[in-house]
C-alpha cells in the first residue's frame, strides 16, 4: 500500500480541498487553517446547565467529512455542585478505531453495585475482548485524550497487552 501526501498551498482556494482516496489512512494539516480543516465534526452537549447533575458531551469524528471517519473520540463527564462549587461526579472518555477497529475507553462510575470504580474497556485490534472491565486510576480528559490521539496518529491499533481485568468483591460476599 502506498502513501499520499496531498501539499496545500494556498488556504483560500475553493479547489484546495484534500482529495480522497481509499488508500490514505492519515491527513496531516501544516498549518491551523489546515488541520481545521481536517479535525472532524465537533458535536457538543450540556444539559443541566442550572442544576445537577450537569452533563457535558463531545463527541468528535476525525477527519471531517467528506473523508471517511477513522476515529472517534467521546468524552462525556457528569458534575454536580455544593456550597464550594462543581465537583466531577463521574465520567467516560472512549476512543473507537474505526479503520483498524478496537476500542480503548477510561470510565469511573458506579459498577456492580460498587459506587465510584474508575476502570478501563479495553478491545484490541483485530480480535474480541477477554475481559469486559481492567483495573484503572483516575484519569483526567486532558490524559485520556492525550492517549488516543497518540493511538489515531500511530500506526499501530488498540493494544491490550499488560493490563488486569478487575475484580469487584460485591458488597456481603464471602472474602
Amino acid at each position: 500500500m502506498g502513501t499520499a501526501i496531498h501539499v496545500c498551498h494556498d488556504h483560500t482556494s475553493p479547489n484546495d480541498r484534500t482529495p480522497i482516496h481509499p488508500n490514505t489512512r492519515r491527513h496531516f494539516g501544516v498549518s491551523r487553517v489546515c488541520v481545521g480543516r481536517l479535525v472532524g465534526d465537533v458535536r457538543q452537549d450540556d444539559t443541566g446547565r442550572r442544576g445537577t447533575p450537569r452533563r457535558l458531551e463531545v463527541e468528535v469524528d476525525a477527519p471531517r467529512p467528506p473523508l471517511a471517519a477513522q476515529a472517534s473520540f467521546r468524552y462525556l463527564e457528569w458534575w454536580s455542585r455544593d456550597g464550594r462549587g462543581w465537583f466531577l461526579v463521574r465520567y467516560q472518555y472512549d476512543y473507537l478505531d474505526r479503520f483498524l477497529g478496537g476500542r480503548l475507553a477510561y470510565h469511573r462510575h458506579d459498577l456492580a453495585d460498587q459506587p465510584d470504580i474508575p476502570h478501563m474497556h479495553c478491545m484490541p485490534t483485530g480480535r474480541p475482548p477477554t475481559v469486559r472491565h481492567f483495573r484503572s486510576y483516575e484519569v483526567d480528559l486532558i490524559e485520556s485524550h492525550e492517549e488516543f490521539a497518540a493511538l489515531y496518529l500511530g500506526d499501530r491499533g488498540v493494544d491490550c497487552v499488560g493490563l488486569r481485568p478487575l475484580h469487584i468483591h460485591r458488597q456481603g460476599a464471602d472474602a
